[in-house]
C-alpha cells in the first residue's frame, strides 16, 4: 500500500490522526454502550464512528470533505484508489449508506427534538438492530485499522518512551522501579538507542520521544515503549488510572510495547515514590519450621489470584510462571517467527505464555525442556491495537538487545505482521 501519509504536511497528519483515532475511539464507545444494554447511545457512538472513518480517510487522500455528518457515494469515491480498490469502496459503500442522517438525528436527539414522526429510539435501535449495524461497522474500522497501520509504521515512525510521570507536573515523582528491566534505567539510553535504529538500507527508522501518561489519548503516536518492566505509574487512590490509560490507548489503535517480565503487576505512586503490587493477593504459608524452644515459626507470603491478574482478565492470555524447582528467568533458545525473520539465540526468557488464540500473533518462540513449546514475545491484539508481551528480562545487555531488534523488525514490516483480521463474536 502507497504511503499518503509521509506526502502529507504537518497540520494534515496530526489532523488525520485525529480523525482516525477519534473512528477508533467511538466505536469502542459504541462496544461499551452494547454491553450495557444502552443501544440509542450505541448506535450514536457508530454514527460518529463511521463519519470519522470518511473523513480520515479523504483527509489522508489530500482532499477536502463536505462539512456534513452523512457520507454520500461522491465522498466515498474522493479516497484515493491507492487506499481502497473500486470493488472495497463498493462495499464500504453498501456498509455505511444505511447509516443516514435521519436515524443519526433520532439517536443523538431522540424523537422529541428531531420529530421523525413519533419514533422511539428506544423501539427504532433494538439489540438485533445495533448488532447488525456494530458488524456493518466493524468492516470499515478494520479496513481503517490497516491502513492506518501501512500509513504510521513507514519511517520515520513516531515512538513513545513512558517517562514515568502521569502529567509531568513538578509535584510528582517519576518512576524508577525498572521490574526486571534494570540494564538501561536511564530513559536518556533508551533515546540514543532508539534514534540509531535503521532499516536494511540505512534508513532512519524511529523518532523516540519522551512522553507522559496522559499524552496516551492523543491518538500522535502509534508505537509506546514501558520500559519499567512490570511496574507502571499510577495516582494515590486511583490504582486503575494508568492501567486503564494504557488499556483505552491500546484499544484505540495504539502498540503498546511492554519492555520485560509479566506487564501490569507493580504500580509507581507519582504522588507519594512508593511501589506496590496492582493486582488482588490472599495471604499465605510458604512455610513452617520448629524453633529450639519448640515453638512453631510459620513463613508468611503473598500468593496472585491469577484470575485477576490484569493481563489474563483483560487481554485473556496466561503467562507460564516458576517451575517446580526451576524459579526466575531461564536460559534457553529463541527462535525468531517467519513474521519476523530468521534469527535463532539464547535468550534469559521470563513469563512465556504456552496457549495461542486466534488473537495473539507469535513473534518469537522456543521450544526447550524446561516448559516444551511456549512464545517469550508475542503480539496481543485488543480492540484496534496490540500489546507486545515480551517475555524476557532486560536486566543484562544480550536480552535489551534482543528487544531493539524485535522493534526494529517491527518498524520495518510490523504493518504486515498486525494486519490480519479479527472477528470478535459477541453474545
Amino acid at each position: 500500500m502507497k504511503s499518503l501519509f509521509s506526502q502529507l504536511n504537518s497540520r494534515d497528519k496530526n489532523y488525520y490522526l485525529y480523525l482516525t483515532h477519534q473512528s477508533f475511539f467511538e466505536y469502542s464507545q459504541a462496544e461499551n454502550n452494547f454491553k450495557i444494554y444502552q443501544y440509542p447511545s450505541a448506535a450514536s457512538s457508530l454514527f460518529r464512528s463511521i463519519e470519522f472513518f470518511w473523513k480520515a480517510l479523504i483527509s489522508l487522500s489530500g482532499k477536502p470533505f463536505e462539512q456534513r455528518h452523512e457520507a454520500t457515494r461522491q465522498e466515498i469515491k474522493k479516497i484515493s484508489n491507492a487506499l481502497l480498490s473500486m470493488e472495497e469502496k463498493s462495499r464500504v459503500w453498501a456498509s455505511i449508506s444505511g447509516f443516514s442522517e435521519q436515524k443519526r438525528q433520532l439517536a443523538t436527539y431522540g424523537y422529541y427534538e428531531a420529530g421523525s414522526g413519533g419514533v422511539s429510539p428506544y423501539s427504532e435501535f433494538s439489540k438485533s438492530d445495533i448488532q447488525a449495524d456494530m458488524e456493518k461497522a466493524e468492516y470499515v474500522i478494520n479496513l481503517l485499522r490497516k491502513i492506518h497501520l501501512a500509513q504510521v509504521l513507514t519511517p520515520i515512525i513516531n515512538v513513545g518512551i513512558l517517562s514515568g510521570y502521569i502529567e509531568g507536573s513538578k509535584d510528582e515523582v517519576a518512576c524508577s522501579n525498572f521490574t526486571y528491566s534494570n540494564f538501561k534505567s536511564e530513559l536518556s539510553l533508551w533515546l540514543k538507542d532508539l534514534k540509531q535504529i535503521t532499516d536494511d538500507d540505512g534508513v532512519k527508522l524511529f523518532n523516540p520521544t519522551l512522553i507522559n501518561l496522559n499524552q496516551l489519548q492523543t491518538g500522535l503516536i502509534p508505537i509506546v515503549i514501558n520500559p519499567f518492566g512490570e511496574t507502571i505509574p499510577h495516582i494515590k487512590n486511583n490504582i486503575g488510572m494508568g492501567f486503564n490509560a494504557i488499556l483505552e490507548y491500546i484499544r484505540n489503535g495504539g502498540i503498546f510495547i511492554n519492555a520485560a517480565g509479566h506487564p501490569f503487576i507493580y504500580g509507581w505512586n507519582v504522588d507519594s515514590g512508593n511501589v506496590g503490587v496492582i493486582v488482588p493477593t490472599i495471604p499465605t504459608i510458604r512455610g513452617v519450621k520448629v524453633e529450639s524452644n519448640g515453638k512453631l515459626r510459620l513463613w508468611k507470603g503473598q500468593t496472585w489470584l491469577t484470575e485477576k491478574l490484569l493481563l489474563t482478565e483483560n487481554f485473556e492470555v496466561r503467562v507460564i510462571w516458576d517451575m517446580a524447582g526451576r524459579s526466575g528467568p531461564q536460559e534457553v533458545n529463541v527462535q525468531y517467527e517467519k513474521c519476523l525473520g530468521d534469527r535463532k539465540v539464547a535468550a534469559f526468557v521470563f513469563r512465556p505464555i504456552r496457549d495461542l488464540t486466534s488473537k495473539v500473533i507469535p513473534l518469537v518462540s522456543s521450544d526447550n525442556e524446561i516448559w516444551g513449546k511456549v512464545y517469550p514475545i508475542v503480539a496481543i491484539q485488543f480492540g484496534r491495537g496490540f500489546l507486545i508481551h515480551v517475555g524476557l528480562t532486560l536486566d543484562g545487555e544480550r536480552e535489551y538487545n534482543i528487544l531493539l531488534d524485535v522493534i526494529r523488525r517491527i518498524g520495518m514490516r510490523g504493518s504486515k505482521i498486525l494486519s490480519g483480521d479479527f472477528t470478535k463474536q459477541r453474545n
